[in-house]
């Protein structure tokens, strides 16, 4: 019974584990499961249909009804090494072995409607198509995928990990993810001021009101309001790529039945006194009388509108200017409140283009300051599976424009025209279009490239960069690749710094230790730990239907009743970009307060449905007063997906509250217990190392070491040889394991919490801070060579080998190539089947556990049709070990067809070396100098000798004091036999670290700062002072000299210059710079550079006149014979017709090829020479 408790314990820590590790892919996953639900029925709503008209009345419709998608399936594509099935359950696993991808197959609907007559009563013909839609590839643990819902137990038995979450695609082998990026806040007014806005004409300024728009499907479109010098207003909105600007007040009087009145009274808000923003308001309402054409209705402006957009908008000619009006103010203005019932009410949009004119002029008169674009307030995250909607939906509108052209190019090329209701005119139209259109292959170069083909820019800047590969070092930087955010590839072209900049509202969502040094620095960053993104996707109608009681009662006022209050006394309510109402400033806050304790209690609610629960518990409610920072006040309340999300304590309801970065600017949060005053704050945090990465929230100590370290640990974390993962038959193209893997003494909390002892990356040692020899200089360090004989440290790397025969034979041409040697009869007659190469078996292929050195046999091939065999060499210097060869691909129909592809994976050992690089989990970062023979090592009371020496002089500069508690606290929990708890800020002055370790050695009968009498392993004498001794968990990285060591004497040579070519991998030269020559001569070891510059790299022997000085003149003469003498050649100078002045120069041969270029360019070059008398 006692198993059976301890078995059910450990399976619930195994499921808590997971369930932890899933929250922080969850935003991939969470995603690209709405796309697969909702998303796709959204995708499919709002696409438009497609129309032919070849006339006599005659009009043909085609729309997509619906989209299927199936379960992973092996169609034999991907079949590994024993027969599989022709139909059977595709599992990631499968993919991984065979370097397939992870894909399910689509069927489509499309829906054909032929109307003849003007589409009369009874001459109408609806017909529907379905058709095989190609493949998708699906996320692993999406829901479509097979392992989703699997547990611990039965994901081994699928050959995934134990605590598998997927989040990743796998593509041709390879596991890539799509990363995050920060995108402009969705639905949110933003005022900016650049300079770059007047090169839009010759009358903009530099102000601007910004708002990117996201519709319900995810796809979005910007959309900018510019002041012009005159005091009017132009609408920037885009079409394909490219930029149109309307006039304001032509689109309000599209937009709603007003007058000249109600337009001013509205951007004024009620306030005729206020001159400034007056006065540009009658301008811009003037402006229309210049037009030459009547402005004065609605259907007149729509008609403008639909009459200058028609070309542009590609519509069917049969629709009016108006309605062509109509549709260009729901497709491209302010998409976000276009419904797709009851489309000719765009009152909300005209509520939201009044506010942001008004604002502009606000902006412009310096009543509120800019927004920050660089800010986390106005920014938020683009997940997966809405970049993935995007695309998809894109692609099927180019599918059905495709259909539609397909028929209209048969109808007008075919004569007589073929009836139009033919079915097999329609399935010709439909595979036509697919095989040009085929959203699966455009999304897998998608996923293998990271490029983005799109007509439209799908109103992103950048078009490459969206994927990466999730490859597995270790865990760690598998799960970082997750928790990573972008800023995006235009930026990284900035000569600026102000994208990079940590802000203050930044805090508690993006880490500020865990981003990289050097270029990417401030541009990649990563999610706090608790921080979660939301993905909820909730109806904003069925919300503000339920919100809208809830808000009168509270106190504001909603539309239209609040059409002609004072803007100075009512701050406007906006709903996820909606104006909903107002609200008195005097009021506003007890709203905001009420909102936030319905948030707090909405599982409490009764009358709240169930779908919208999650939406209400993540509301973000800011409430932005008048004065203060001069922000654009209001009452904000947003509920979509992709805000980042964190947790802090409500204080005055003591209940956990969501919270988002721009509503965190409105609220006073304290930082811990110790810092809460009464009556000040309204909320504190949950822990004070929320704000940390999960990858920096597992450093040891980390608010003891100075900042650039902590941020280097993240780095070199994430480069550390581990356990990268325990499923077997993987087919990665390296890996770098670690052999002798133990769990540190030393950790923190999320340690144990994200099960990271499964994936362990280092080994305790037993650390000396001592300067024993000249061998430890220079972050140089020195291990023991016992310890290294008992394997510390030791490690190896897996490299997978494809060979693959489909490469070998052209396009539709027969399969000839297989692995074979065995020489084949017709050939060998005498010696009937031998084998063609005696280090390889039978197949071809080398045996498993067999060694394989330099220009080894790897593998035969043999050609059927010449009977020839092809043998692959292993070309690597290191020595190798066949683990494991697997045969993949073939034709599941036929049993006996061969294998065309094959995996040998092979395994080098890689025990450390003086070169490799080591490193503690603190930034201390060092090169193995040397293995000292343990006899000579310096050695304590008890006659333990340390496994590292390290150098002292690494402290002071680097300031890493949490590695010298690192080493007290590990020491004490060796001696006592516990783990010791490194979790940051959890001591202070009066509870100090040092004591608490230092009281645990004193127990164990140690010196309390962990210090010792040593003795040096030479003399055998004691050491004068105490050395600092203790347990330091340490990791191999896998920067080895093994990869990096280049040496050369000769090698290739660029046939250009004769100068050694550049590469490691080509075995070619080391630049010697102009810092290494200087070097070498402020040493006195000029012969020394004279070597590596000349004589090492191009000398040449080359003939020069020394009368003229010319390099080009001199020739050598035809060899000529005298008698029965040996022929003999002379010099000669063409210059001076005379060769008694030629002699032979050694010159780098590189001058001479500039001589030649520079006689090109009909400049001449001349030596002065002169004669040095020898001895």
């Amino acid at each position: 019974r006692a198993s059976s408790i301890d078995a059910k314990m450990a399976r619930e820590a195994d499921d808590a584990t997971r369930l932890r590790l899933k929250e922080m892919v969850r935003p991939h996953v969470d995603s690209f499961d709405w796309f697969l639900g909702p998303g796709l029925a959204e995708i499919i709503a709002g696409l438009e249909p497609q129309e032919f008209a070849p006339g006599d009345g005659v009009r043909v419709r085609v729309w997509i009804d619906s989209i299927t998608l199936g379960e992973p399936v092996d169609s034999g594509a991907q079949a590994t090494g024993g027969r599989t099935a022709l139909r059977s359950t595709l599992y990631p696993s499968d993919c991984r072995r065979a370097g397939g991808s992870y894909r399910v197959p689509m069927q489509i609907k499309v829906r054909r409607q032929v109307s003849e007559d003007g589409g009369a009563a009874g001459s109408t013909s609806v017909r529907d198509f379905q058709r095989q839609f190609g493949h998708m590839p699906i996320m692993v643990c999406s829901k479509r995928c097979v392992l989703s819902g699997l547990r611990g137990g039965e994901l081994i038995a699928h050959t995934e990990e134990q605590n598998e979450v997927g989040g990743y695609f796998i593509c041709n082998g390879n596991e890539r993810a799509i990363r995050l990026l920060l995108v402009p806040k969705r639905n949110h007014i933003l005022g900016i001021v650049r300079d770059a806005f007047r090169n839009r004409g010759a009358d903009f300024t530099s102000y601007a009101m910004v708002m990117r728009c996201v519709g319900a499907d995810q796809t979005s479109l910007t959309v900018g309001l510019h002041l012009l010098a005159s005091g009017s207003a132009r609408l920037r909105i885009t079409i394909s790529k490219n930029e149109y600007f309307l006039p304001v007040v032509l689109l309000l009087r599209a937009m709603s039945v007003c007058t000249d009145e109600q337009i001013f009274d509205a951007v004024t808000g009620g306030d005729a006194a206020d001159a400034f923003v007056a006065d540009r308001v009658l301008v811009a309402i003037q402006e229309l009388s210049d037009f030459g054409v009547p402005l004065w209705s609605q259907e007149q402006c729509r008609a403008y509108l639909g009459n200058r957009f028609r070309s542009v908008l590609r519509l069917p000619d049969r629709l009016s200017d108006e309605q062509l009006g109509v549709a260009l103010l729901r497709r491209h203005v302010l998409v976000h409140l276009s419904e797709r019932v009851g489309l000719d009410d765009l009152a909300p949009k005209w509520e939201l283009l009044v506010l942001m004119l008004q604002r502009l002029y606000w902006l412009a008169a310096g009543r509120i300051a800019e927004d920050n674009p660089d800010s986390l307030v106005n920014q938020e995250l683009l997940l997966p599976g809405h970049l993935w909607a995007m695309i998809f939906k894109e692609r099927l509108g180019q599918y059905l424009n495709g259909v539609v052209k397909e028929m209209e190019n048969q109808y007008t090329r075919k004569r007589p025209p073929p009836d139009l209701k033919e079915d097999k005119l329609f399935s010709q139209a439909l595979s036509t279009s697919s095989s040009r259109n085929d959203p699966g292959m455009h999304l897998d170069y998608f996923l293998a490239t990271g490029n983005l083909r799109s007509e439209s820019g799908l109103d992103l800047q950048q078009m490459a960069g969206f994927t990466i590969v999730a490859e597995r070092l270790n865990y760690f930087r598998f799960l970082a690749h997750f928790r990573s955010v972008h800023r995006g590839a235009f930026f990284t072209t900035l000569r600026t710094t102000t994208v990079r900049k940590l802000l203050p509202d930044q805090w508690g969502f993006i880490c500020p230790v865990h981003t990289p040094d050097g270029s990417p620095c401030g541009l990649l960053s990563h999610l706090a730990a608790p921080c979660q993104a939301a993905t909820e996707v909730p109806s904003r109608f069925e919300l503000k239907r339920y919100l809208s009681p809830k808000l009168l009662g509270y106190g504001a006022l909603l539309l239209p009743l609040t059409a002609r209050l004072p803007v100075r006394l009512y701050l406007p309510l906006l709903l996820d970009g909606e104006v909903i109402g107002k609200v008195h400033v005097d009021v506003a806050a007890a709203v905001a307060d009420a909102l936030r304790h319905l948030k707090t209690s909405v599982d409490e609610e009764e009358g709240c449905p169930k779908p919208l629960r999650v939406a209400v518990r993540t509301l973000e409610v800011v409430h932005v007063g008048l004065g203060g920072a001069c922000r654009a006040a209001g009452l904000y309340i947003f509920s979509n997906p992709a805000r980042p999300l964190r947790h802090v304590r409500n204080l005055k309801y003591n209940r956990v509250e969501t919270i988002s970065p721009f509503e965190q600017t409105t609220l006073l949060i304290a930082y811990g217990s110790e810092d809460l005053r009464k009556g000040e704050q309204s909320h504190c945090e949950l822990s004070p190392s929320a704000m940390l990465s999960l990858i920096a929230s597992l450093t040891p100590f980390c608010d003891f070491n100075q900042s650039p370290r902590n941020m280097y640990q993240c780095q070199m974390g994430k480069q550390t040889m581990a356990i990268p993962f325990h499923a077997p038959h993987r087919s990665d193209t390296k890996s770098y394991h670690v052999l002798t893997p133990q769990s540190p003494i030393v950790r923190n909390r999320n340690y144990d919490l994200y099960g990271f002892d499964d994936y362990a990356l280092g080994t305790n040692a037993v650390v000396a801070v001592i300067s024993y020899t000249g061998y430890d200089m220079e972050d140089a360090m020195i291990i023991n060579k016992a310890s290294y004989d008992r394997g510390f440290c030791h490690g190896s790397v897996r490299l997978t080998k494809t060979i693959d025969l489909n490469h070998l034979h052209r396009r539709g041409e027969k399969p000839r190539f297989r692995f074979s040697n065995v020489v084949p009869h017709d050939v060998a007659k005498t010696d009937k089947g031998r084998p063609f190469e005696r280090r390889l078996g039978p197949d071809g292929l080398p045996e498993v556990g067999q060694r394989l050195n330099e220009l080894d046999p790897l593998c035969v091939i043999l050609d059927e049709v010449t009977g020839r065999h092809t043998v692959k060499l292993y070309k690597s210097a290191e020595t190798a070990i066949v683990e494991e060869v697997r045969l993949v691909g073939g034709d599941p129909t036929n049993a006996s067809a061969p294998l065309p592809r094959v995996f040998i994976k092979l395994r080098e050992m890689r025990n450390p070396v003086p070169g490799d690089k080591f490193s503690s989990r603190h930034g201390q970062k060092g090169v193995l100098s040397r293995l000292w023979a343990a006899e000579d090592m310096p050695f304590c009371e008890s006659g333990l000798s340390p496994d590292i020496l390290f150098n002292p002089h690494g402290f002071p500069s680097r300031m890493t004091i949490g590695m010298l508690l690192e080493s007290m606290a590990g020491k004490a929990g060796a001696l006592h036999g516990i783990r010791q708890d490194a979790t940051p800020f959890q001591f202070s002055e009066q509870h100090r670290a040092v004591d608490f370790f230092g009281e645990q050695l004193r127990a164990a009968g140690y010196a309390y700062h962990g210090t010792e009498s040593m003795y040096s392993g030479v003399y055998g004498t004691e050491m004068e002072v105490q050395i600092f001794l203790g347990v330091v968990y340490y990791q191999r990285l896998r920067h080895m000299v093994s990869d990096k060591h280049q040496v050369r004497a000769k090698g290739p040579i660029n046939p250009l210059t004769r100068q050694p070519v550049h590469g490691r991998k080509v075995h070619g030269g080391i630049r010697l710079g102009e810092m290494e020559r200087d070097a070498l001569l402020a040493h006195g070891v000029a012969f020394l550079v004279q070597d590596r510059l000349l004589r090492c790299s191009d000398e040449a022997k080359a003939l020069v006149c020394t009368k003229c000085g010319s390099l080009l003149a001199p020739m050598m003469l035809p060899p000529r014979t005298v008698g029965v003498q040996q022929p003999s050649r002379s010099t000669y100078c063409r210059e001076c017709a005379d060769g008694a002045h030629v002699d032979v120069l050694t010159i780098p041969y590189v001058f001479q090829y500039l001589t030649n270029e520079l006689a090109a360019m009909n400049i001449k070059t001349t030596i002065k020479t002169h004669s040095v008398a020898s001895g």
